[in-house]
């Protein structure tokens, strides 16, 4: 039975140094790098073990919102398909683009694009105008406007959040789901979804066999394709571990 290991990159295999555990400073691996080609994000000696025990005994399968240039810039050996852009793009082996799921993606979110660039603008102003230092940007591949991508300059998440608190009928709106992680906010398209493109490549390299399947990720925009694997994975301290515990903890009091 072949085993498929479907694996989020940031905070989950390696992340910035500040989110480091203090302890492992001196025995970091750098993973990922700028665009000048300074170090980025790093793995610690447990995520490296972990990566290096996934690669030995499955194919390992990157579901990363980077884009193909940012995900070019990870120093990770990854030998099969890639999904990039919250699933928005699919990479075939080769590293060729997936035409097959492009042909569906792009016509639906093609429809978009002015939209996506409405949203950057407005988030930007509001950030410019309250001076919140904030860098919104719309993510785009293979010419193709796919989300847009909010990040406070010095890494303070409350100017993030007195943004999105002036744009709260974003979270309401049926066309985009907002994904706000630390300093990173979000706002995808529905039509996207790693989920979907998980499904996709399942079908497409092992339709009809029997295969394990394991998902991980660290944060709630990832429960989605976690659900669609037999087993799942998150690391101690994420997003999606804190809000699983939370709902443990208020079950427990009704």
């Amino acid at each position: 039975m072949q085993t498929y290991v479907f694996l989020d990159l940031d905070n989950t295999i390696f992340q910035t140094r500040g989110k480091c555990p203090p302890e492992e400073a001196l025995s970091l691996i750098p993973a990922a790098f700028h665009r000048d080609g300074s170090p980025l994000s790093f793995m610690s000696p447990r995520q490296r073990q972990l990566f290096e025990w996934l690669s030995a005994a499955a194919t390992v399968i990157p579901v990363t919102a980077r884009n193909e240039s940012a995900f070019h810039r990870v120093t990770l050996p990854f030998r099969h398909a890639v999904i990039l852009d919250f699933g928005g793009v699919v990479l075939l082996p080769d590293g060729q683009l997936d035409e097959q799921w492009d042909d569906q993606i792009r016509p639906m979110v093609s429809l978009l694009g002015n939209e996506l660039t409405r949203i950057q603008e407005a988030l930007q102003a509001t950030s410019d105008s309250l001076s919140l230092g904030v860098r919104v940007r719309v993510i785009c591949d293979f010419d193709l406007q796919l989300y847009v991508v909010a990040k406070q300059v010095d890494g303070d998440v409350d100017a993030l959040r007195q943004v999105m608190e002036q744009h709260a009928a974003l979270a309401h709106d049926e066309r985009f789901f907002v994904h706000f992680n630390d300093n990173n906010l979000s706002v995808v398209p529905r039509c996207l979804g790693k989920r979907q493109a998980v499904e996709h490549v399942l079908n497409r390299y092992a339709a009809g066999e029997p295969v394990l399947t394991l998902g991980l990720g660290d944060s709630l925009s990832d429960a989605a394709f976690l659900a669609t694997c037999d087993f799942a994975m998150t690391p101690r301290n994420s997003q999606l571990q804190r809000a699983l515990l939370m709902s443990e903890e208020a079950s427990a009091d009704v």
